[in-house]
């Protein structure tokens, strides 16, 4: 754990305030998670999305289960690099989450699909993923994400504000 976080903060530091690419800055992610901008935040996933190199993205041949696990990888990485507090495949009473991320003052339930986000939405709350984070004193977002293996990138998202 000391060693990873060693080298986490090492490359952050090395590239805190650097540009991923021409438009896009790592302080300018963390400040959109920070301050809650999901609209925001998410356009600026979907314009790293947008630089993958069609050779890099997963072929016709590998299932849809492959896909959303390598769409899931990248949410991941992108959300490590950046230095948000994220778990990946969170073990639930019900089920796993996708994707936890934390900021000081909000907790974000992710969960990914090919398909469409009303489904990924319905699934958090049919799984009940949330009350694992009741007793936390952070206001709880459930995100729903769906991915578009034509497109190669995200397709829709939701969200909502889960009220205790």
């Amino acid at each position: 754990k000391e060693v990873k976080d060693s080298l986490l903060n090492f490359i952050l530091d090395d590239f805190a305030g650097k540009q991923i690419s021409n438009d896009i800055s790592i302080n300018e992610m963390v400040r959109k998670l920070k301050a809650n901008d999901l609209n925001s935040f998410i356009d600026i996933l979907k314009s790293i999305f947008g630089t993958i190199a069609v050779k890099m993205q997963p072929d016709k041949k590998v299932t849809l289960y492959e896909r959303e696990l390598y769409y899931h990888t990248i949410f991941y990485l992108i959300f490590t690099l950046i230095g948000a507090k994220i778990q990946a495949e969170v073990s639930t009473s019900r089920g796993f989450i996708d994707a936890v991320a934390e900021t000081s003052t909000h907790i974000y339930i992710f969960e990914f699909k090919m398909t469409n986000s009303k489904s990924a939405l319905k699934q958090i709350r049919e799984k009940r993923y949330y009350e694992k984070y009741l007793s936390s004193s952070k206001e709880i977002i459930l995100v729903g994400v769906s991915f578009d293996s034509k497109n190669k990138n995200i397709k829709e998202w939701k969200n909502e504000t889960f009220y205790r």
